[in-house]
This record gives C-alpha cells, structure tokens and sequence, in this order.
C-alpha cells in the first residue's frame, strides 16, 4: 500500500487541487487521509481505482456514441422502409 502525496496526486490524475478538494467533498473522489497535524496523502490503490472508473466511464459513453451513430438518419428513409401502426382515433 502506498500513499500519494498532493504534488503526485496533482500529476497522476491532472486536477488541480481545488478541483480535487472539490470532487472529494461531493464524495466523488477517494477521501484523504491524515499522515500527520500538516501532512495528508491518498491511498494510490483508490486513486487508481477513481481513475479506472473515470476511464470506464468514458468507454461506455463512447460506445453509446457509436450505437447512435449506427442508426440511419430519418430522413434517408423511405416511406416504403417505415411501418406504420393503425391507431383508434377516438
């Protein structure tokens, strides 16, 4: 187990620290712990595991991405290729 100090923390995930205070005070980012009365560090197992979701969360908007741009526009189809239901009008 090895803890990352902020000047690493900074260089390993490319927040600032203002955004990472920010992230962890809503609970999106790895909490800090207290190494001393002017010294914290983070858990560099968490905050690799943050930055693997980070990367999956990436790779499930991009595949989202792909399944809409597999659809045909609606405007290249043909009134042929559409199927229309019969709806009750009243």
């Amino acid at each position: 187990m090895k803890i990352c100090r902020l000047p690493t923390l900074e260089e390993k995930t490319g927040l600032s620290r203002w955004t990472i205070d920010r992230l962890e005070g809503r609970g999106d980012f790895p909490k800090r712990v207290k190494l001393g009365p002017r010294s914290i560090g983070w858990l560099e197992d968490e905050v690799d595991d943050w930055i693997e979701d980070r990367l999956a969360a990436r790779e499930d908007v991009l595949n989202k991405e792909q399944d809409y741009d597999s659809f045909e526009d609606e405007d290249d189809l043909e009134d042929d290729d559409l199927e229309y239901e019969d709806f009750d009008e009243n």
